[in-house]
């Protein structure tokens, strides 16, 4: 969802240097584009974090059969590689 708004409490993707992609809950989001601040908090542990401007664009909305571990990720509405990471590692 490059430049756009994400609605609080909103399940989001966001990359992550060990995970890969990491599931996120968005705490608020201001602004657009390059402009744009994201924060997002842990859904495992709650710590809150500011996605830094350059990763905001590659933060997707989590598809909802990725949540649950969906066996044909060719129903996914919005299949994205942090989609299919996540569902990967869901199953």
């Amino acid at each position: 969802m490059a430049q756009g708004q994400w609605a609080e409490n909103a399940l989001v993707l966001v990359p992550d240097p060990t995970e890969a992609y990491a599931l996120m809950a968005v705490v608020s989001c201001r602004g657009f584009g390059a402009q744009a601040q994201l924060i997002v908090k842990s859904t495992s542990g709650g710590m809150q974090s500011t996605v830094p401007s350059d990763l905001i664009e590659q933060v997707v909305e989590v598809d909802p059969l990725a949540l649950a571990g969906a066996d044909d990720m060719v129903k996914f509405s919005n299949l994205t590689e942090a989609s299919l990471l996540h569902n990967l590692r869901v199953r």
